[in-house]
Order: C-alpha cells, then structure tokens, then sequence
C-alpha cells in the first residue's frame, strides 16, 4: 500500500464551493470536472506555457546578469508548475488536491499515466534545483558548486513542450480552449526556433 494513501474523505470549503475528494483503493480518487471547469482552467495552464517559453527566449538573449537571474527564477517557477501538472506526484496531490494536474483532462485518468512520456532524469532535477536555489533558502546552496547551480533552460524548454505537446495530442478538444490551443502551439514552435537558432 502507499505510504501516501489516506484512510478518509477530505472535505474542504472554496468560497461557496465544497469539494469531497474520498480514497478508493491506492491513491486518491479526484474530483471530475466538467468540461467547462477545465476548458476555463486551460487558459491558466497555457498561461504556465507561454511564460516558460517566453523566459528561455529571454535567457537566450539577455546579457545583464541581474536580469539573467530574474528571467531564471520566473522559468523555473514556471518549469514547476508544468512538471507538476505533467507528472503529478501523489503526495502533493494529497496536500494540495485542488492543483490542477494532467489526468483531469482524461476520462480516464490512467489513460495519461500510460502514454506520456517517462520523465528524464533532467526534468526529475528540475524540482531539486527549484525547491534548493530558488523557492526556498536552504543551506545546501553552500554546497553547490557553479556548474550545480546551472539550470539548462533550452534543454528544459524543449523536454516540458514536447510532454505538453503529447498532451495536446491526446486531450479531447472540449476541454480546452481553442483559441488558446493554437496559440501556445504557435509559440511552441516559434520558441523552438528561437532557442535553437539563437547564440548563448
């Protein structure tokens, strides 16, 4: 049994909303949203996108140093928050169930545990990186050595688009908003292009 399985229903109050998520076997069974919660909440989550892929193209062009470490700290937030969604981690789904992850897009949430890609062993350090250099002041920073503390924004940016990517090609279209979807598929390949025709 996992060790992040809960024995009892999570009852919690949202303004006027109240929301139940109950255990079901292994794991935690989430609420299902409609088509129209999650054609609204698409617009955020392409919102995540855009920003990641304008703050790589940003990185791949700034010099000033200060700036350089402002746009980091904006693409790994967001890097985060897209690795989150993209490969919810069971624990976190527990401690935060309203976080909006991947699988409330399917019918079937293990439909998207099946096809999308294994995560890489860049984007598993992606969350280390964020949580010890960014999002919180921990003492290993001492610890780090410079080529540590890079954060391989291209490589990064070209691994979460084409997750995303697979994600958009599975998700059935009524539960996106559209004129978002063709724009962050736009900027997609637009910000591929740039980053990897552009010089650091």
């Amino acid at each position: 049994m996992s060790q992040y399985d809960i024995s009892r229903s999570i009852n919690l109050k949202i303004g006027g909303m109240e929301i139940v998520i109950r255990r079901i076997g292994e794991g935690i069974k989430r609420l299902k949203r409609s088509d129209k919660e999650l054609n609204s909440i698409s617009k955020e989550l392409f919102g995540e996108l855009n920003l990641l892929i304008y703050a790589a193209i940003s990185l791949s062009r700034v010099k000033d140093e200060l700036i350089r470490i402002v746009l980091l700290d904006s693409f790994a937030i967001h890097a985060r928050s897209l690795l989150d969604f993209l490969y919810a981690r069971e624990y976190k789904i527990e401690r935060y169930p309203t976080t909006v992850i991947a699988e409330d897009f399917f019918d079937k949430p293990e439909d998207w545990r099946t096809i999308r890609p294994i995560e890489t062993q860049i984007l598993k350090n992606v969350l280390n990186k964020v949580n010890t250099q960014i999002a919180h002041l921990k003492f290993e920073r001492l610890l780090l050595e410079d080529r540590e503390r890079e954060i391989g924004f291209r490589q990064i940016t070209k691994e979460i688009t084409s997750v995303f990517k697979k994600f958009l090609d599975n998700v059935s279209e009524s539960k996106l908003n559209k004129e978002d979807r063709d724009i962050v598929e736009e900027n997609i390949a637009q910000g591929m292009n740039v980053l990897y025709a552009t010089n650091t």
